[in-house]
């Protein structure tokens, strides 16, 4: 009789434990189904409350893949989360595309401005010089504008290319190789 009631007291235990597991997981896939679905519709009506951004002609981005004049950036676009811009750009440097770099003065360079200015206030801003496309790294970062709204492209051609001293980039994690 014993053995009986053992056996119909952990029947009903498994039971209770199954039925709480069951409800417990089912109401956290409800909660991730219903912030999923929550957050498209908040997205969408959002989408059709504000009016659309304006043009978009510059992006920057860390390179991850240089193939011939084809530059890859990655973009951070936090700041247009309505738009649902392309991470990605393929940026094609065509024979009109000016490239520029930034420069950082050499110690020496500081020394002989500062002595130069005898006391008087200086800018030890970047130098910009011209820059070639092999110019470009991968790892580097790249201010990019093109002649037309690129918001939604992709893929466009480069007007200017603008590529940061290494000094002001952040730290590069896992840029995808490409050929120089």
């Amino acid at each position: 009789m014993q053995n009986k009631t053992s056996l119909v007291v952990t029947i009903i235990v498994v039971g209770i434990i199954g039925l709480l597991v069951g409800y417990f997981v089912g109401v956290d896939q409800g909660k991730k189904s219903v912030a999923d679905e929550y957050g498209q519709k908040l997205q969408e009506v959002a989408g059709q409350a504000l009016p659309p951004g304006a043009e978009l002609r510059n992006v920057s981005g860390e390179v991850t893949a240089i193939n011939g004049n084809v530059v890859t950036i990655k973009s951070d676009n936090s700041q247009y989360p309505i738009d649902n811009l392309p991470a990605t750009r393929e940026i094609t440097v065509g024979e009109n595309t000016m490239i520029t770099k930034a420069v950082r003065l050499s110690d020496e360079e500081i020394q002989k401005v500062i002595e130069a200015a005898n006391g008087a206030p200086v800018s030890l801003q970047d130098r910009q010089v011209a820059g070639v496309l092999s110019d470009i790294k991968i790892g580097g970062v790249l201010n990019v504008t093109a002649e037309k709204d690129i918001k939604m492209n992709e893929k466009f051609e480069a007007a200017t290319i603008y590529i940061l001293p290494p000094q002001a980039q952040p730290a590069v994690s896992g840029a995808s190789s490409g050929t120089n």
